[in-house]
């Protein structure tokens, strides 16, 4: 009998242990997952940042006529489109988009990491 109690308690300390382990294990998990998010989202918003500045313009707002690609923006300190490649049009229609999806990633990341460390389990 006394075994048995025995035997009950020691599986329920190593069950508490698995349990507390496995949650501090998805948080450390969640926390370097938030963070590569907010990084990778940074650096991405840059380098949109630097083509677009390199290309004058972003193709966002740009257009397609007769087989000429332009871009919208500030080229040469004017508003205006410029005209570039269709390389570098589909790069920055890409690059764009990929900003407009991984910008709001971020900033929910950025929101569930400080309610968790809000609750104190960071």
């Amino acid at each position: 009998m006394v075994n048995d109690l025995e035997i009950e308690s020691s599986r329920d300390v190593s069950q508490a242990v698995r349990r507390d382990f496995a949650h501090k294990l998805s948080h450390q998990f969640l926390r370097k997952l938030f963070f590569t998010a907010l990084i990778l989202s940074i650096l991405n918003f840059a380098l949109f940042f630097a083509g677009t500045f390199y290309l004058g313009g972003n193709a966002i707002r740009g257009k397609i006529e007769a087989d000429r690609y332009y871009v919208w923006g500030y080229h040469h300190g004017v508003k205006g489109y410029a005209e570039v490649s269709h390389a570098a049009f589909i790069y920055s229609e890409w690059h764009g988009d990929s900003v407009i999806v991984t910008w709001p990633l971020m900033i929910l990341a950025c929101f569930i990491y400080e309610k968790m460390r809000r609750r104190g389990e960071d």
